[in-house]
This record gives C-alpha cells, sequence and structure tokens, in this order.
C-alpha cells in the first residue's frame, strides 16, 4: 500500500475492505444497486459493525477530497 495521506488517508484494513466492497457491489451508484443489509452479509459481520467502518473510512476521506475538516461546520 502508498500511503499518501490528502488522497488516501491512513485506514485499518476493515476500513478499507468496507469501502471497496461498497464500491465494488454499487452501494455508491444511483440508485444503490445493495444496501447496508446486504453489504453486511457478504462480509458475515453484523449491519451496525460493518456501518462503523465504512462512516469510518468516509471520514478520513471527505476532509482530503474537500480540501478542509468539517469537525467547526
Amino acid at each position: 500500500d502508498i500511503f499518501i495521506p490528502h488522497v488516501m488517508p491512513k485506514m485499518t484494513e476493515k476500513q478499507k475492505e468496507a469501502l471497496r466492497l461498497a464500491i465494488k457491489e454499487g452501494y455508491y451508484d444511483y440508485p444503490t444497486k445493495i444496501d447496508l443489509n446486504g453489504l453486511a452479509k457478504i462480509l458475515k459481520i453484523s449491519r451496525v459493525t460493518y456501518l462503523e467502518h465504512l462512516r469510518k473510512a468516509e471520514s478520513k476521506i471527505m476532509p482530503g477530497i474537500f480540501g478542509e475538516s468539517f469537525e467547526n461546520t
């Protein structure tokens, strides 16, 4: 893995796996092709656990995309 802080922040393997799966299975497509329950089922983990991994990954990526932190908004 190449670590480029502003493009791809450091994520745990679980966070990377959750994000890659969401992209691969069409979670971010419009209309969405799969929901959180379906993604969690593929990984054989609970929906809550999957959502936690995905949200943490997203929260690490978003500031780099927009070039700012949203903590103060």
